[in-house]
């Protein structure tokens, strides 16, 4: 069954760009995924925290470095394999 509340949140704009940005890029910071590419920061913003709020997202320390990263957790990492698969058939 569909949780509305995720749909909902994914809709909105930046969600799975951060989703395909976390995977794309290991080790992020709240800021390198802010600031990869232009847009409204503030709203990415909101988006990472959303995301980490709902269960995709997750922040750990990782050995090295001493602010957080961010990683995509189970549930982040399925619906990851699924917005690349809907890629695919767009560009085919």
């Amino acid at each position: 069954m569909i949780n509305h509340k995720d749909l909902d949140l994914l809709e909105r704009k930046h969600a799975m760009y951060v989703l395909v940005a976390i995977k794309e890029n290991p080790n992020s910071t709240k800021t390198d995924i802010m600031r990869l590419e232009k847009g409204d920061e503030k709203t990415k913003f909101q988006r990472i925290n959303e995301l980490i709020d709902h269960g995709y997202v997750d922040t750990v320390f990782s050995e090295g470095y001493s602010t957080k990263r961010l990683i995509l957790t189970d549930k982040g990492e399925r619906l990851v394999k699924s917005i690349e698969s809907m890629r695919k058939v767009l560009c085919s």
